[in-house]
């Protein structure tokens, strides 16, 4: 990223934040980068002389229009959805540097910079970053399993099949839940995604990840290295869970393993909401259709006997993150 650019960390972590922020490109005219995470969604907003005509949006997560702000009038640029803001905040940097760099009027930058990035912005999309950290988590433990017990292990992952915990062994399910929080911190959605199957043991594995510099990994790193171990075998799960090789060079976050994963029994005494226990409740919650909630597990008991072949993968994990 060029010196005159945000960073892409700071970038993310603004976003993370929800708070606004700006950012004025170092240069004349004057152009800032306002960031609004809450939306998410990106704006780029330059000075513009006269009532120039804008032409018409042609871009679905794409808008521009001529606003008053400080009572001068400005073109305003605004990128919005989650799945666009790296590319969409590199193509908003390249507009300001046509503009600050090469002398462009704001407009012709701005069309000059669409008419190169129409097919990017219409077309690619990625993970969001809950999903993409929510892999990352999962590959972890993939990688694992088909480095330890070879590649045809690798079937126990079921890769986002709809009702399905995340890993089924033979005998208990596993759900991977992962967070870059200090805390652990996670997001559980639905009332079944914690609820045991019939009688097996379900166990849940918490995994933080935090921005690892040179030192981590990409997702599309982490992706390769899979691979690399059992071949083409992961491909079926990794489309389930929304990856796509077209856009690997989107994913430029490198993620490193914070701490060693705990692992929680879910039984009658962890902190889940299931179907069942919200209809002991009243009967007339038996209504209720989804419920997405944020679990805290810092100080929940972890559980005293971990399976044999679960401790091993976080043996093995816990190793290469020392």
């Amino acid at each position: 990223m060029s010196e005159r650019h945000l960073d892409l960390p700071i970038l993310l972590k603004h976003v993370e934040d929800g708070v606004p922020h700006i950012y004025p490109f170092p240069g004349h005219p004057p152009v800032v980068l306002r960031i609004n995470g809450a939306v998410p969604r990106l704006s780029l907003e330059v000075p513009v002389n006269g009532r120039p005509e804008l032409q018409p949006a042609t871009l679905v997560n794409v808008r521009s229009a001529l606003v008053l702000i400080d009572g001068r009038r400005q073109l305003k640029v605004d990128v919005t959805g989650a799945a666009l803001l790296l590319d969409g905040h590199q193509m908003l940097c390249a507009i300001a540097d046509r503009i600050q760099l090469e002398g462009a009027d704001p407009l012709v930058a701005l069309y000059e910079t669409l008419d190169q990035w129409r097919e990017i912005l219409a077309v690619r999309s990625r993970l969001s970053r809950e999903a993409e950290v929510g892999l990352f988590g999962e590959l972890t433990l993939v990688e694992a399993l088909a480095t330890l017990d070879g590649r045809e292990s690798v079937s126990v992952w079921r890769g986002a099949l709809q009702e399905e915990h995340d890993f089924g062994f033979p005998c208990l399910d596993l759900e991977v839940k992962t967070t870059t929080n200090d805390q652990r911190i996670h997001t559980i959605h639905g009332l079944g995604q914690l609820t045991p199957t019939a009688q097996r043991d379900l166990l849940l594995v918490s995994v933080q990840v935090t921005s690892g510099g040179a030192a981590g990994r990409t997702l599309a790193e982490l992706v390769d290295a899979v691979r690399g171990v059992v071949g083409t075998a992961i491909d079926p799960g990794l489309r389930r869970a929304g990856w796509d090789r077209e856009t690997a060079d989107l994913y430029r976050e490198r993620w490193v393993i914070r701490t060693r994963p705990a692992v929680f029994a879910v039984d009658q005494e962890f902190p889940a909401l299931t179907r069942a226990r919200i209809d002991g409740i009243h009967p007339s919650l038996a209504a209720l259709d989804r419920v997405d909630y944020r679990l805290r597990l810092d100080g929940v008991p972890v559980s005293k006997a971990v399976p044999k072949q679960i401790g091993r993968l976080i043996e093995w994990v816990e190793e290469r993150r020392a």
